[in-house]
């Protein structure tokens, strides 16, 4: 009998899971965007997004998690480009960026993950390296990744035309932390 209830305390903890929430507190995403100013030179525009929330699971080793981004709610300190990011971003329809974690893996020391990036009705499968921390109850991640407009059928802000006209890509990167609730 002992070794029965033994197997069985060793059966559930190797499939025993934890899980992790987006601590808001502690978390944020950005935008960069770089536009070219008529024969001047270059701006470079940033909006800092602090809505997130999301889960991380951990089965077996095996993470599995999503992360929610407001697309509503950037902050670049210019209302009028911040409700026009809403737009662009087709806020009314697609409420949040998504980011579903399919896979971390690690490679000559540095951490990897891989998932699915939703934007503006698009779903991309991405890959990206991070900055992993890992303490007692918490874990974190930061990282960031160079995507195309195009690539989710968003067409390059510009201002008047041809005065200003962002960079064909933008820059989107994230911190977030994820606590431990189980």
């Amino acid at each position: 009998m002992k070794k029965f209830i033994l197997l069985l305390v060793l059966i559930m903890s190797a499939n025993a899971s934890e899980k992790y929430i987006v601590d808001t507190a502690h978390s944020n995403a950005y935008y960069k965007a770089v536009s070219d100013v008529l024969f001047v030179g270059s701006d470079e525009i940033i909006g800092i997004n602090k809505s997130l929330r999301g889960e991380l699971t951990i089965l077996n080793k095996r993470m599995q998690g999503t992360v929610f981004i407001d697309s509503g709610k950037f902050d670049s300190q210019s209302g009028k480009r911040d409700e026009h990011v809403k737009e662009i971003l087709n806020h009314s329809k697609y409420p949040y960026i998504k980011f579903t974690l399919l896979k971390e893996r690690q490679n000559k020391g540095k951490v990897y993950l891989k998932g699915k990036l939703f934007i503006n009705g698009v779903s991309k499968e991405i890959e990206f390296a991070v900055k992993k921390r890992v303490s007692q109850n918490s874990i974190s991640y930061r990282g960031k990744i160079s995507i195309k407009y195009k690539d989710f059928n968003i067409t390059a802000p510009t201002l008047a035309g041809i005065i200003k006209q962002a960079k064909e890509s933008i820059e989107i990167g994230a911190k977030i932390k994820f606590k431990r609730i189980k």
